[in-house]
C-alpha cells in the first residue's frame, strides 16, 4: 500500500467519523450519531418514563372509575334515604356528598405527561397564528384580568403542543406555558420547570428563549432543588443563546458548587451525569 492510499484511507476513516458523529445529546451533550437525538442512555430513561406514564395513567384513571362510582352510590343512598323519611341518616350521607364534593382531588397524571417527543422543525400556518394570538395575550400589559388571560393564553399553548406538536411553535408555546405556570398569579413551579425543558428539547437551538436557564432559576429560587438547579445552570453555561445568560449561569452554577451542590458539572468537560436534588439548601 502507498502512502497515498494510507493517506487515503485516513481522510476517508477521518470523514466517516465526522459524518457519523456530528451531533450532542442536548441533556449531557455527549457526542451521538447523526440521526439520534439523545445519547443511549437518555433514549432508554425517555422509554422508561414513556412506560411509567401509561402505568400511571392506568392506575389513575381507576382510580378515577372508582370515584365515580362511590358518588354515583351516595346518590343512590341519598335517595334511599329521602324515600323512607330517614331525616338523621339522610343529613349525614348529604354531609358526605358535601365533603367528596369539596375534597381536593390529586392530579394524578398531566397533559403534558402524555407528549410525544416535541420537535420544532416543521412550519404550521395554523400553529404560528395560534402562537402569535397566546403570545399576545399572555404578555399584554393591562393588569386587569390578568388570570383570565393566563388560562385563555395557556389553552393556546395546550393547543399547539397537542395538535402541532412537530410545528416550529412547539418550542414557544412550551417556553410560555413555563412563563405562566412559574408566574404568581398560577405558582406551579414544578410544572414550569418540565415545560422549560420541554421547550429546551424541542428546538435546542432556539435563538431566543434561555429555557434551560429559566428551569434553572425556577429549581434555584423557587423549589430551593439546587442539584436540579446546577445541573440546568451548566446546561445554559454551555448552551445559552447570549453572552449575558451563559456568565450569569456560570457564576450561579460556581456558587452552588461552593456550597457542595453540581460538583461533577464542569464547564470545561462535555460529560458530566445529572444527580439526584439533595434536600438542604444554600
Amino acid at each position: 500500500m502507498t502512502w497515498r492510499s494510507v493517506v487515503a484511507s485516513a481522510c476517508a476513516a477521518l470523514l466517516a467519523c465526522a459524518v457519523s458523529w456530528g451531533a450532542v445529546c442536548p441533556l449531557c451533550l455527549q457526542e451521538i450519531p447523526d440521526g439520534e437525538k439523545y445519547c443511549a442512555r437518555h433514549k432508554a430513561e425517555m422509554v422508561a418514563e414513556t412506560l411509567a406514564a401509561g402505568e400511571e395513567q392506568k392506575l389513575a384513571d381507576e382510580v378515577m372509575r372508582a370515584r365515580a362510582d362511590y358518588e354515583a352510590k351516595l346518590a343512590a343512598l341519598e335517595k334511599y334515604y329521602e324515600s323512607r323519611g330517614n331525616a338523621e341518616r339522610l343529613i349525614q350521607v348529604r354531609k358526605e356528598v358535601r365533603d367528596e364534593a369539596e375534597a381536593p382531588h390529586f392530579t394524578y397524571v398531566y397533559w403534558e405527561d402524555r407528549l410525544p417527543d416535541l420537535s420544532a422543525t416543521t412550519e404550521v400556518p395554523e400553529a404560528t397564528d395560534l402562537l402569535k394570538a397566546a403570545d399576545a395575550t399572555r404578555t399584554s400589559i393591562n393588569p386587569l384580568n390578568r388570570g383570565d388571560r393566563l388560562k385563555t393564553a395557556a389553552v393556546e399553548y395546550q393547543q399547539i403542543l397537542l395538535q402541532y406538536p412537530n410545528s416550529t411553535a412547539a418550542d414557544s408555546a412550551a417556553f410560555g406555558l413555563g412563563e405562566i405556570y412559574s408566574s404568581s398569579r398560577v405558582g406551579e413551579p414544578a410544572r414550569a420547570v418540565k415545560f422549560y425543558k420541554l421547550a429546551y428539547l424541542a428546538n435546542p437551538d432556539h435563538p431566543k428563549n434561555d429555557a434551560v436557564y429559566r428551569a434553572a432559576q425556577v429549581c434555584d429560587d423557587d423549589l430551593s432543588e439546587y442539584e436540579h438547579a446546577a445541573y440546568y445552570y451548566w446546561l445554559a453555561a454551555k448552551r445559552g443563546k447570549s453572552f449575558l445568560t451563559r456568565k450569569q449561569a456560570a457564576f450561579r452554577l460556581g456558587q452552588l458548587q461552593k456550597k457542595g451542590f453540581g460538583t461533577s458539572y464542569s464547564l470545561d468537560e462535555k460529560t458530566p451525569e445529572p444527580a439526584e436534588a439533595k434536600p438542604a439548601g444554600p
